[in-house]
Parts: structure tokens; sequence; C-alpha cells
């Protein structure tokens, strides 16, 4: 039985709703517990006190504290037979104490977002960006396989770093609450427009409401706001005048509630500025839209490999002059069976443990 480590917490119920603990239940559930011995690590700072847990057969978790459990850790890592990093916060600052004397061969840095360009664009301090600068480009040195979820992002890490040893595979993992097995589209007479998220800086809501302001007397138009924030949704969009209006609907429902809505929805809102760390990305919005042959209404249509794929969409600088319509895009629809085809989970537990 080999050992793998995973450097992140374990995916249960309360926390597979953050977009990095899907990506590692996706990870998980390609390692069977009957062919792998699976122990999830996580960093303690505050404290001197270390737990271990076994959640179920072939798998731990251990929650160390890197002032007293360093050497327990060394030993853990540096005898496992894979060890699997889910992002640079996989680590966090514990890399200072242990990657100076980390030593296994098989070590995967699984990227999931370029953090120090996260960290400047959120504007947090240059204390914490410098330090995970260092630990990217120390982390860059000891993996020996590179895991991205686009082309784009191996581009970057290529022109960001002169000399990478490590293997890259491209690989998004795409999201479960896709169900196209009967189909993908309910047919509608109305316009629907939607969009799935919540209200963070770089969802660009204010954008968002500007641009429904602006075609909401349209008629047969209709808006779907799926949304975790669903008061505070209301709130904004009370204060910018669209008040107890018949064709907006903003709601908050469970993922596999979603789709209905997407069932019914012909375009999806995904207004993400073009800035470096958009360019790279994956965002789970857009399989989903593609999933569902929705057009992609955009701010910047630079979002990881998508624009070089050829996906259908409309800028937002365009969007007055095109005639809305409710069909459905299935050149979209297309191009996401075609990624889901090309990533088999094979690929990536194959590229994992050879």
């Amino acid at each position: 039985m080999k050992r793998i480590i995973f450097l992140a917490p374990y995916p249960t119920s309360e926390n597979i709703k953050e977009g990095m603990m899907q990506r590692v239940y996706a990870v998980d559930e390609m390692f069977d517990n009957k062919e792998y011995e699976k122990t999830y690590i996580v960093f303690r700072y505050r404290t001197f006190k270390s737990e271990f847990k076994e959640v179920t057969d072939n798998v731990f978790e251990m929650k160390l504290s890197i002032w007293t459990s360093l050497l327990l850790l060394l030993k853990k890592i540096n005898n496992a037979d894979i060890v699997y990093m889910h992002s640079l916060y996989g680590i966090n600052f514990a890399g200072l104490f242990f990657l100076c004397f980390f030593k296994n061969k098989n070590f995967i840095w699984d990227v999931h977002g370029i953090i120090p360009e996260e960290i400047k664009l959120a504007g947090e301090s240059k204390i914490k960006r410098y330090y995970y600068s260092k630990l990217e480009r120390f982390v860059i040195k000891k993996a020996t396989k590179i895991i991205v979820v686009t082309n784009a992002m191996k581009k970057h890490l290529l022109k960001k770093y002169n000399k990478i040893d490590a293997e890259f595979l491209v690989y998004p993992i795409l999201p479960k609450t896709i169900n196209i097995s009967s189909g993908f589209e309910e047919k509608d007479d109305k316009i629907n427009i939607l969009y799935a998220g919540n209200m963070q800086g770089y969802q660009n809501i204010a954008l968002m409401v500007k641009i429904i302001k602006k075609i909401i007397d349209i008629p047969n138009v209709y808006f779907y706001i799926l949304t975790g924030q669903k008061q505070e949704m209301e709130n904004f969009f009370n204060e910018n005048g669209l008040i107890n209006r018949d064709n907006i609907l903003i709601d908050s429902v469970s993922p596999n509630e979603l789709d209905k809505y997407y069932r019914k929805a012909h375009y999806g809102f995904v207004l993400r500025d073009n800035v470096a760390v958009n360019n790279v990305a994956c965002p789970t919005k857009i399989i989903e839209y593609l999933g569902y042959g929705l057009t992609c209404i955009t701010l910047s249509n630079e979002i990881g490999d998508f624009n070089d794929l050829g996906f259908d969409f409309i800028n937002v600088n365009n969007f007055e002059k095109i005639k809305l319509n409710n069909g459905k895009s299935y050149k979209n629809h297309e191009l996401y069976c075609s990624l889901k085809t090309e990533n088999n989970p094979f690929i990536l537990t194959s590229f994992i443990v050879k």
C-alpha cells in the first residue's frame, strides 16, 4: 500500500463549499483507500498541541504544531511515497521550518492560483506578498511535478522563473454540479440571464447591476441572481433602484439546485478584470456556464484558456449592440464536453504515481 501525504485540510461537508476544498475533494476521490494510506496534514501556529485522528479506514488527519512536531512532520513526509501540496496555502508559514530539510523525491504542487499576485491584487501587506513570493520560488525548486489549471498558468510560471525542472500537467478539475446526462437545456420563451456567485470585489457586482439597469425594461428578459449572500445582494439591488422587479429573482440555492436554473439560462455574467490573476484562472463558474450552453457576458475575454479555445461570449463594451435571444450556445456546450473527455482522472493519477 502506497502512502500519500496531502498538505491540506481533510475535505468535509462543512468546508467543501470553498473553491480550494472542492479541488482537494476531487483529487481525494481519485485515490482509493484500499490502495493508498492517505494522511492530511494541517499546520498549527498558535498552540503547542498536535492532534491525530483516523477519519476512516486508511485515512488520517494530523493537525501539527510547528513548534513541537517538526521532527515528526519531516519523518512522515520524507517516508511517504507521494507528497501532494494543495496551493502555497497548504504549507503556509510552515514552509520556513521544513522545506530546507525536505528530501522527498515525489513532491507534487497543485498550484490552484498565483498567490503572490492574488495578495497584491487584494491590497494585503507587502510583507505577506514578499513571504509568499519567496515561498513560491522555494517550492518551484523543490517540486518534482507541478499541476496547473490552465496553459496560461503554466506559461505564467515559465515566464516568471528562468528555469523549472519539474514536469507540468495542465488539469482543470471539472465541478460535479454539472448534470447534463439527460440534456442541458429547458425550452423557455423568455431570455434568461444568470449570475451565480457572491459579492467579492473581483466579481464586479456594481458593473453587473449597471448593465442590468440598462436592459431591465427589454420585454421578455429575466434575471436569476443566485448567491450565498442573498440579503446583501438584495440590499445592493435595492440601493441601486432595482426594487420589487418582477423579472429579477435573487435567491440562495444549494449546489444540487443550480441545475434547474442553468437549464433555463441563455447568458451568464462573469465580469473579471484583465489582470494576471484572472488571466491564468479556470473559474468554476465558467465551466458550469459552458456545460449548460450559456453565452458568457464578460468584461475581459482573457480568462484562462477560454479565449484561445474559442468560447462564445459577449463583451460588455458591445453588449447594447447585440440582439439577445433565447438560444443556447452549442459551441460552449461542446467545448465543455471536450474538456471533460480530455480530463479523465486517470491522466492525473498516472502523472502523479509514475
